[in-house]
């Protein structure tokens, strides 16, 4: 019974994937027995140990369990069965004489060997080939190249992810035969051997994207697997339980680390670095120590899903990432979380998390060295970045003050805001005088990095409404935003449906801005405006000149 198996087999039951580690007999039992490894470590009951004896080891704890080798696996397959399976049914099932199916005088359908030729015919023109989790196998199951060639020779880009191979030779096999190939995506496929024989190596040289996920690989392993992959620009290594990284045979475009175990120090062997850089759910927590050396090429960061506490851990950036233009830190505690489900919120919940996560933005971006350029997927806009620092270095005086000031308490605080000189150099350094309610830099205080204004509901532009609210808005806020704010108070004002009207110390309205201009941010309200009113998007509006000497909002 067990001559079927042998060590390294991949096999799977129900559709759960697992490793063969062990066969023979266990102590206490009677028989033989398998010792398996589990893709999923939840199927798992132990690491590999029984009565105090270690049969087997796992890379993830608790992920091994014995089985009878009398237990029946799932059915497996070869690599065109299960392309034809999927892409081909008809044609696989039905191989009879043609029988064709007549209307009257017309053929509807031709059954057999004629329809069977026509959709194998269409496999040659397919591009993409997607048979993860089939259950094909490796080894002499695998058809020619020249076969494979005939049957699916345009393919571009190929997923054998979650199947039962257990050698990358397997893969070669495969590969050699489509020539155009470029995307190969492997992932939870588990290698005990990791040698491609000389002929086969072609295989592998045009590939330009690698997907690796959850194979748990070693950074020795992958070191040598890449070393196949010459023309590599975009590598996935998520789901891998890493906790330094492979030295890449050259530099990538995009490297997607997530879900691993990472630290910032720890990718140093990335040097000089892949131009996009994914290192989301590692439960990062501080950016130091830096990588030594930095990561030079990368120029788009994403940290989300990690667990940096305040903006202040953002401060080691550049040391780490000197030519950084992009950067994504979103689901990160630095950030405040979403309000509760819609079952338990309110509006006033709504409104402060808005308020906390715009206070938070207005910090991460002050911190950040003037190359960063887009954050969260949003370009910083000059003006924004301006009012950043300025409230930011306000905050910092304000903070010396509170303390008592001098310049001893001075020292100590700055100590911790790198940017603290570069800034006052920039915009002036505040007038820190103890007792004082207000910080001033030049003409900007804290209050004035906020626009505070009246916003009416008044769809049906009657000049007057009882329904109002009183926003305090970052003067970077968009349109688009602001018209989400007020739908939040007022559904029935939806962004799209409403433009907002702007009235000023005058009585004279400005113009309208609606949805068309939802990108600009609010510059045109600052000055004299003391009232927004939301009216309908078909309402005509009376009236001319502008507000605060400008005629048109969309500046």
């Amino acid at each position: 019974m067990t001559e079927r198996f042998r060590i390294g087999q991949r096999i799977s039951f129900s559709p759960s994937l697992c490793t063969i580690r062990y066969i023979g007999p266990v102590e206490g039992t009677a028989g033989t027995w398998l010792g398996v490894e589990w893709d999923d470590p939840t199927r798992g009951k132990h690491s590999g140990e029984h009565g105090g004896h270690q049969y087997f080891s796992v890379r993830i704890p608790g992920s091994g369990s014995f089985i009878r080798p009398t237990r029946k696996p799932d059915p497996r397959t070869t690599f065109l069965e299960a392309v034809k399976s999927k892409y081909a049914p008809e044609a696989k099932e039905d191989k009879g004489e043609p029988k064709p199916v007549v209307f009257g005088t017309k053929i509807a359908e031709e059954i057999g060997f004629t329809k069977a030729a026509r959709q194998f015919a269409e496999l040659g023109k397919l591009s993409i080939v997607v048979v993860d989790g089939m259950g094909i196998e490796g080894g002499d199951k695998i058809e020619s190249p020249e076969e494979i060639e005939r049957t699916i020779g345009n393919v571009r880009e190929l997923d054998l992810s979650r199947n039962l191979f257990s050698s990358i030779e397997d893969v070669a096999r495969i590969c050699i035969a489509l020539k155009g190939l470029r995307i190969l995506k492997l992932n939870g496929l588990r290698f005990s051997d990791l040698f491609v024989p000389v002929d086969l190596r072609p295989a592998f040289t045009n590939l330009t994207e690698l997907q690796l996920s959850y194979t748990l690989l070693t950074p020795t392993e992958l070191e040598h697997l890449l070393s196949y992959f010459p023309a590599l620009q975009t590598l996935h290594l998520k789901h891998n339980h890493l906790t330094t990284v492979p030295h890449p045979p050259h530099p990538l475009l995009h490297l997607d680390l997530t879900h691993n175990g990472l630290t910032i120090s720890s990718l140093s062997p990335l040097a000089p670095g892949p131009g996009t850089l994914i290192i989301s759910a590692n439960d990062i927590s501080t950016l130091e120590p830096p990588c030594d050396p930095p990561l030079s090429n990368t120029t788009t960061l994403t940290l989300t899903h990690n667990i940096l506490p305040k903006p202040a851990a953002l401060d080691p950036l550049p040391l780490s990432f000197p030519n950084l233009h992009s950067l994504r830190v979103t689901h990160n505690p630095l950030f405040p979380s979403p309000p509760p489900s819609a079952l338990e919120t309110t509006p006033q919940l709504e409104e402060q998390y808005r308020r906390d996560r715009d206070l938070a933005q207005t910090l991460v971006i002050a911190r950040l060295d003037d190359g960063v350029k887009e954050l969260n997927f949003g370009r910083i806009g000059e003006e924004e970045r301006q009012q950043a620092e300025l409230y930011y270095i306000n905050l910092i005086a304000k903070e010396i003050i509170s303390l008592g000031g001098g310049e001893a308490v001075e020292a100590e605080i700055v100590r911790h805001h790198r940017r603290w000189h570069l800034l006052c150099e920039r915009h002036g350094k505040p007038n820190i005088e103890v007792g004082k309610t207000e910080v001033k830099v030049g003409k900007a205080s804290l209050g004035a990095s906020l626009i505070r204004v009246e916003v009416q509901l008044d769809l049906e532009n009657k000049g007057s409404s009882e329904e109002k609210v009183e926003l305090e808005l970052p003067r970077g806020t968009t349109i688009a935003r602001t018209l989400n704010i007020i739908a939040k108070h007022w559904p029935e004002a939806a962004i799209g449906k409403v433009k907002l009207l702007v009235e000023g110390e005058g009585g004279v309205y400005g113009n309208c801005v609606g949805v068309e201009s939802s990108g600009k941010d609010l510059k045109g309200f600052l000055g004299d405006v003391r009232v927004v009113r939301v009216i309908g998007e078909g309402v005509e509006v009376g009236g001319e000149g502008g507000v605060g000497g400008f005629t048109d909002l969309e500046h």
